[in-house]
Order: structure tokens, then C-alpha cells, then sequence
């Protein structure tokens, strides 16, 4: 049998032997033992918990863009069905507003006249025969004593007016000097919101003393053109247009 020495105490020993059966030492070399590398736990973890938070970010992202696409699709169904009643209640609302205004006029006639008569004091217009009528009115006005019946018709703005003073009978007699331009002079102030001058008044009050048909009168920011048939007492219509720029 073929022997061999230990390294260390010297002592034969087997060639197979790896290990001397005196002293126990290893006869080979040096047995090198290799460990297997252990796992690093933390970043295993690490991996592990970033792929979850992606996937759910990922998850998250598909709900939101799927959402969202509902959603417009939603909005744009309800716009498309609301569009053509929308235009009809535009319509509708559009024909009640011009029918407001209709009757705003109307009624901004009648309440601005009736508030600047009343705050007037004393007036020629007798309130007891006032009626209005569109932008307009009729009334009777008392000239000494007598009385003429008088129309206005103004335009929507109030800013221009036509004034028609008419005897009330036949025999209806009174001095146009004094009376013509005080009832012009209120009128003026019931629908432009205009007071004349005593100036003016006075020129208006001449036309009619020189048996004159017609004239035009303006003052400020006031333009009036009267005119009349030849005069008889008093008795003929007088037609008044006055308005303010």
C-alpha cells in the first residue's frame, strides 16, 4: 500500500487519505469551502415594492383616462341635445323682450307724463279727460273760459312730439297769445322733459299777435316748428312739432 507523510506530524498515512489519522490534519491542502451568497433582503424588497407602486400608478392612469373619456362623451351628448331647444327658448325670449319693450313704451309714456303733470302744479291740462293711448295721449285743456281739446303723439324716445290743439265747439273763443305757449311750454316739459324760457314763450306769443301762420323757434338744444290756418278768434287747429337733438 502506498503511504505518504503527514505535512505536519509526519506520520505515514494511505495516499487517498485527505486527512492524517494521528494529528487530523489535512494532507490535500487547504479545503476551500465556497458560501453561497445569500439574498440581499432589503433589496429584494425594494424591487418588489417599486414594481406594486408602478402598477398601480398604471392602474390608476387607465380608470382616469377612461373616466375622462366617459365624461366628454357625456358632455358632449347633453350639449348636442340642449343645442336646438336652446334656440328656440332664444327665440322665444327674444319675441318677449320686443313685446316688453312695446309695452315699456307705453307705459314710460303715461307714467312719465302723469308724474311731471302732477309735479307741475297748476296746469292747463284738465287730468279729469286724460287718456293715454299707445305714445300719446288726448286731453282737454281750459283756455279761460274756455277749452280746446288737444292730442300728443310722441315717438318711442320721447325725445320728439306732435301736439294738435283743436277748439272744442265751433264757437270757442280765446286769446292764442296768452294760452298757446303756456300749453306748449307744458307739454314740452311732459314728454321731452324741456322748459322753455319765458324768451321763447314770448316769441311764440308775438307769431300769434301778428296773425302770422306758421314759425320756428328753437333755444338750446329745443327745435319748434307751429303752424295755424288764418286766425278767427282763436277758433282754427294749431298743429305744434317740437323735439330735442
Amino acid at each position: 500500500m502506498e503511504t505518504k507523510k503527514c505535512p505536519k506530524c509526519g506520520a505515514e498515512i494511505p495516499v487517498e487519505m485527505s486527512f492524517c489519522l494521528h494529528c487530523m490534519e489535512r494532507t490535500d491542502g487547504v479545503l476551500e469551502i465556497k458560501k453561497k451568497a445569500a439574498p440581499n433582503r432589503k433589496l429584494t424588497a425594494a424591487v418588489i415594492i417599486i414594481f406594486v407602486l408602478m402598477t398601480a400608478v398604471t392602474i390608476l392612469l387607465i380608470w382616469q383616462f377612461i373616466g375622462r373619456d366617459d365624461s366628454e362623451k357625456n358632455i358632449s351628448s347633453s350639449t348636442s341635445v340642449s343645442d336646438a331647444p336652446q334656440k328656440t327658448s332664444d327665440i322665444s325670449e327674444s319675441e318677449t323682450v320686443n313685446d316688453n319693450n312695446n309695452n315699456n313704451s307705453t307705459s314710460n309714456f303715461e307714467e312719465l307724463f302723469t308724474e311731471r303733470l302732477n309735479g307741475w302744479g297748476a296746469s292747463h291740462v284738465l287730468t279729469d279727460t286724460l287718456s293715454f293711448s299707445e305714445n300719446g295721449c288726448t286731453f282737454t285743456s281750459n283756455v279761460g273760459t274756455d277749452k280746446v281739446n288737444c292730442t300728443v303723439s310722441a315717438n318711442a324716445d320721447m325725445t320728439d312730439f306732435k301736439l294738435i290743439i283743436e277748439p272744442a265747439t265751433e264757437y270757442t273763443s280765446y286769446s292764442t297769445a296768452i294760452y298757446i305757449p303756456d300749453i306748449v311750454n307744458e307739454i314740452t316739459y311732459f314728454v321731452l322733459d324741456y322748459r322753455m324760457s319765458s324768451s321763447i314763450r314770448t316769441d311764440i306769443g308775438l307769431m300769434f299777435e301778428n296773425f302770422e301762420s306758421d314759425g320756428s323757434f328753437a333755444e338750446n338744444e329745443l327745435h319748434c316748428d307751429i303752424s295755424t290756418q288764418a286766425h278767427n278768434g282763436g277758433s282754427y287747429p294749431i298743429t305744434v312739432n317740437c323735439r330735442v337733438d
